[in-house]
């Protein structure tokens, strides 16, 4: 299998909420190829459409997709990407249809086995390394705040404004076509929890399906749990709870604004002791702000949920959030904390702390505009927020010291 053969583009339907669809959630979306809306097409014209099957075909002749740079990107830094992480669980078992692809011009036999939804960007919290087409808490701020924006975000808000509007969701209806042929469905937000429709969605599928065998990756901040949340989730094959969390405590509530530490605290709780099928994944994206403390997270981690794994994406996008930022000095006191972890890491764990040290030992980033993007943006976030960065994060004084107007 050559180097650039993901295989999401063989098996995956990604929407948004307006019924565009996307490769995968990881793309560099500017470089999509033009296909219908979902909401005009259906499904199965859709998914063997003349330029998605021309996406396949170059993927299968080895030729690098433009649209794939963040998994180019972490993979040439020895990171783990999506596409590996992909590969890694569903090569194998979707081999054939990847094997009837190359002989039939990228064309699949199957409609998506694997449906990955974003019903909106509503959300609760405005994570400081979100974007506005992910929450709608964060699209608020950024457009009561547009003269102060950067260009960047600027431009971000605006293009979410487009994606995240709903203006017809039927394509979802089409689900119904198709269930029984889905193993997994995963979902994003926003915050999927914080969404009446998405549980709603749920439950139909239940009732519909009651013995049904669809394991559910469901990306979450912990902000809610509750009875009907855990009558939804038992009621499927599997779950996979991939948790958002970056800091312990206040520092979570900063970085994850304006989420409750306890609330988290008494949610992991619940999912720990009731969930009958869940397989759950701490997910610490790493960013200046919490690049010196992961080992805080992962001392509380290991202490209280010895069944959980955790994974440390490095921040990528936007560029500002480039965690290489921070001296490299002071990264590399962290990196000696983290390794004295790793003995009493499972194998998962320290196979996937590795990764991370690898990022933290990255030379310093010395970029001027980055340097005066993260501190205006962090100004800015204070000023709305009535946070202080500083104060909550002193090394960041590194960064504002560079800072030239």
């Amino acid at each position: 299998m050559n180097k650039n053969v993901c295989v999401l583009p063989f098996i995956n339907l990604s929407t948004r909420p307006t019924g565009a669809f996307k490769i995968c959630s990881e793309g560099c979306h500017e470089h999509m190829p033009e296909l219908p809306n979902l909401n005009n097409v259906s499904i199965n014209e859709f998914w063997n459409h003349s330029n998605l099957k021309k996406f396949r075909k170059d993927m299968l002749d080895n030729k690098t997709q433009p649209y794939c740079d963040i998994c180019n990107h972490i993979e040439k830094n020895n990171g783990t990407s999506k596409r590996n992480s992909a590969n890694r669980r569903f090569l194998k078992k979707y081999q054939h249809i990847i094997d009837y692809a190359k002989e039939n011009n990228g064309e699949v036999p199957t409609s998506p086995v694997q449906w990955e939804i974003r019903l909106s960007s509503k959300c609760n919290l405005a994570c400081l390394m979100c974007h506005p087409q992910n929450s709608n808490v964060i699209e608020s701020q950024y457009m009561k705040n547009f003269d102060s924006l950067s260009q960047s975000d600027k431009d971000l808000v605006t293009n979410a404004r487009k994606l995240s509007r709903k203006s017809d969701t039927s394509f979802i209806d089409q689900i119904w076509n198709h269930i029984e042929n889905i193993d997994q469905i995963e979902l994003h937000g926003g915050e999927p929890f914080y969404d009446e429709e998405c549980l709603l969605l749920l439950e139909k599928i239940i009732e519909k399906l009651p013995n049904n065998n669809i394991k559910l990756l469901v990306h979450t901040n912990m902000s809610f749990m509750n009875d009907r949340i855990i009558s939804i989730l038992n009621g499927f094959k599997e779950v996979n709870f991939q948790i958002s969390i970056d800091g312990l405590g206040k520092e979570n509530e900063f970085i994850r604004w304006p989420s409750q530490w306890k609330v988290i605290e008494e949610n992991l709780k619940i999912v720990d002791t009731r969930l009958t099928t869940t397989d759950n994944l701490v997910c610490v994206t790493v960013t200046p702000y919490n690049c010196l403390t992961l080992d805080r997270l992962l001392s509380w981690v290991l202490e209280n949920y010895p069944n959980f794994s955790m994974h440390w994406f490095p921040a990528i996008a936007p560029k500002r959030s480039n965690l290489s930022l921070v001296p490299l000095a002071d990264r590399q006191l962290q990196v000696e904390k983290l390794k004295k972890l790793k003995p009493i890491c499972s194998k998962d764990i320290s196979k996937n702390l590795d990764m991370i040290i690898k990022y933290l030992l990255k030379d310093d980033l010395n970029d001027q505009q980055l340097i005066n993007e993260f501190v205006e943006y962090a100004m800015l976030m204070d000023k709305i927020r009535k946070q202080n960065t500083l104060k909550m994060f002193p090394h960041l004084k590194s960064i504002f010291d560079r800072y030239k107007r």
